[in-house]
């Protein structure tokens, strides 16, 4: 199946809703740890993680300071372009899992490194709200005391946003085939406190009558591993992080006009979420997003 609209439309938001809510609310705080080895079975790679997910990867993130590299065996090792790197490189970095791939037998004993967390992780789902706010175990960030470990690919961890497509239509609006397409994105927010649910919130609500760029196909920043590709994004390019502002000037295929923005705060009290966490905060905030486009073309 090729990549459609819908497809391209949900990853953009993704990153989109990533930037605002890390760019206005100042959302991240820096870090420095060990990574830990992870026995995953990736072929041709050895895989170190962070103990926290996920990772600022968006150059354009005022003051936020990029991971480019890390500390290996105590001396420093910095990526390099994904043609070819040699043997004593780190072969990608995958920000939104925390992970730093190396090539296999680097006989590595020790991996370290400063970076900086979201204060809220950003992911696609397809899962009922029902299930993410009463289902899923979720992990708050470890802390200090914890035992120190790197964090496996499917942990999840909150705060979090989980975005998800909602279904929506082609309507007629001009002679010769031009419909306007809505799209109804529905993102689940999963706060630690009232006042960062706000925050957000406040930020996303903000958003409305703005357009929402469509990034192109094959434009995307990252790999099928989920680690950034070397792209013109950045001069000079690197493989760690990426621009977004850039991305999106020189790569939007189309925006989406945001022609409303709603925000439902969920209450443990209420009779339909009493048996929700009550350590979690949560709220719906629902774009309504539209463009004019000739579908059948």
């Amino acid at each position: 199946m090729q990549v459609q609209l819908e497809n391209r439309v949900m990853s953009s938001l993704m990153l989109y809703v990533d930037h605002f809510v890390s760019e206005k609310g100042a959302a991240y705080a820096r870090h420095g740890s060990a990574f830990h080895q992870i026995e995953e079975n990736y072929e041709d790679y050895e895989v170190w993680a962070a103990p926290f997910k996920q990772m600022v990867c968006d150059d354009s993130v005022t003051y936020a300071i990029m991971l480019s590299g890390v500390y290996v065996n105590g001396s420093s090792s910095e990526s390099s372009p994904s043609d070819g790197p040699s043997s004593a490189d780190i072969a990608f970095i995958n920000p939104y899992q925390g992970q730093v791939f190396f090539h296999a037998d680097r006989n590595i004993t020790s991996v370290s490194g400063d970076y900086e967390v979201k204060d809220f992780n950003v992911y696609l789902t397809n899962e009922n709200e029902e299930e993410l706010l009463f289902e899923t175990q979720f992990d708050i960030r470890p802390k200090v005391t914890q035992t120190p470990t790197g964090l496996a690919s499917e942990k999840q961890t909150f705060p979090a946003i989980y975005i998800k497509n909602n279904g929506g239509t082609n309507e007629p609006f001009a002679f010769g085939g031009m419909d306007t397409t809505s799209i109804n994105a529905r993102m689940i927010v999963l706060a630690d406190s009232a006042f960062s649910l706000d925050a957000v919130c406040g930020i996303l609500k903000d958003r409305a009558k703005d357009n929402m760029p469509v990034i192109l196909e094959g434009a995307m920043p990252f790999n099928a591993a989920g680690g950034i590709r070397e792209s013109s994004y950045l001069d000079p390019p690197n493989v760690s992080y990426f621009n977004y502002k850039n991305l999106v000037r020189d790569h939007t295929e189309m925006n989406f006009f945001i022609e409303n923005a709603y925000v439902t705060k969920i209450s443990p009290n209420r009779q339909f979420y009493k048996n929700i966490n009550k350590d979690v905060f949560s709220a719906f905030i629902d774009f309504d997003l539209e463009t004019q486009r000739y579908p059948r073309a």
